[in-house]
């Protein structure tokens, strides 16, 4: 599980992108928010948290609660027997160390046929991935897409590290009103480079390429 704390990203975003690549390494490997996932233990949290029932594997009902991985559920049930086990989940999250720590997505937001402008956007990591992770933010423009970000780090948006993710979707400034997706990012899957979330129904879908 990655563990950080709230001083490793203020100094950043006062020190501007290009000190950002410095520290964390430049080119495609950079990273606002590293990839030094601990598989294993995201593992054990993903079951202590999620596993109602204390059978040892989560079923999709239980994944109610994480939507990243409830979309990914499929994938990752590599033995196809209607659940994840913790080496699954582990699995998954190894091959993430192979993959680029930045990869390059978009968020599309549709309601009913078209586009739906002026919506915020917040992905976040699963909490089971680690702690005090950043989230990435944005606000839909006339079409619809929006490309999220760490708040206050210049020159990243729409780089974000591969991982499961919890979207939340506001239409209104100040509205408690939410609506909630799910979504796996990764190289391994190249139709997350555009995530395409309806406000209309319970699907999160990917555009194809």
């Amino acid at each position: 599980m990655i563990t950080t704390t709230p001083s490793f990203f203020f100094p950043m975003r006062l020190i501007g992108a290009a000190s950002v690549l410095a520290l964390a390494g430049c080119g495609s490997a950079g990273t606002v928010a590293p990839n030094r996932y601990e598989p294993a233990k995201a593992a054990e949290v993903a079951m202590q948290t999620y596993d109602a029932n204390q059978d040892g594997r989560l079923d999709e009902a239980e994944l109610e609660k994480s939507p990243g991985l409830l979309v990914a559920f499929r994938r990752l049930d590599r033995d196809r027997d209607g659940f994840l086990s913790s080496a699954e989940i582990m699995e998954r999250m190894e091959a993430y160390k192979t993959q680029s720590r930045l990869i390059s997505t978009s968020v599309l937001v549709r309601s009913g046929r078209g586009p739906a402008p002026n919506v915020a956007v917040t992905m976040e990591l699963e909490p089971f991935i680690g702690e005090n992770l950043p989230p990435y933010t944005g606000v839909t423009g006339e079409a619809g897409v929006a490309d999220v970000k760490v708040e206050g780090v210049e020159g990243f948006a729409g780089l974000l590290p591969p991982g499961f993710y919890r979207v939340r979707l506001v239409t209104a400034v100040g509205s408690a009103a939410e609506v909630i997706r799910g979504c796996e990012l990764a190289d391994d899957i190249p139709s997350s480079r555009q995530f395409v979330f309806s406000l209309d129904a319970k699907k999160t879908r990917k555009r194809r390429r």
